[in-house]
């Protein structure tokens, strides 16, 4: 479990908050050499304040496995460069990401090792930052929520992914 202590965290996961402004947090991991799977529980809100940003929070992270079922991201704005360059074959919990609110998206994917990205419960009707959502993935599948969301997908012109599908 963690604490709500300004700055300070007690997850078993070494995880550094940053206040990024007046409305939330923005947080992300901070031992990137591990490469245990990540599954520890994150918190929603610190110090009464939610998380609003998931920048960075993977970044060329070595963890195998990702596992973000337990976030809460109902306030998330920003998804910009989450899994940027993390190595894990595998990111599980994309399904109970909550993403109506997230406006940026841009790198989320950028070098990331998976092979299949299920975003089938991504909503990205408030996204207006996209690029290079998945270039150099090595994901081949993808799977949107709607063929209006696929369309997106696919007419991201550097996407390394194959075709999205509904």
């Amino acid at each position: 479990r963690c604490a709500d202590v300004t700055g300070v965290q007690t997850c078993a996961l070494p995880i550094y908050w940053n206040n990024i402004s007046t409305d939330g947090w923005g947080v992300r991991i901070v031992d990137l050499s591990s490469t245990a799977p990540i599954t520890d529980e994150i918190c929603a809100t610190i110090d009464g304040k939610p998380i609003v940003s998931t920048s960075h929070m993977f970044t060329n992270s070595k963890a195998t496995s990702i596992d973000v079922s337990s976030l809460n991201s109902s306030n998330v704005v920003n998804m910009g460069s989450m899994f940027d360059g993390a190595v894990a074959t595998t990111i599980n919990g994309l399904n109970k990401l909550d993403t109506r609110n997230v406006t940026s998206m841009y790198l989320t994917f950028f070098n990331t090792k998976v092979s299949t990205l299920d975003l089938s419960s991504f909503d990205t009707s408030k996204v207006t930052n996209m690029n290079n959502m998945f270039s150099g993935t090595s994901a081949t599948i993808g799977y949107a929520r709607n063929s209006a969301e696929a369309n997106k997908f696919n007419a991201l012109s550097t996407s390394q992914i194959g075709r999205a599908h509904v």
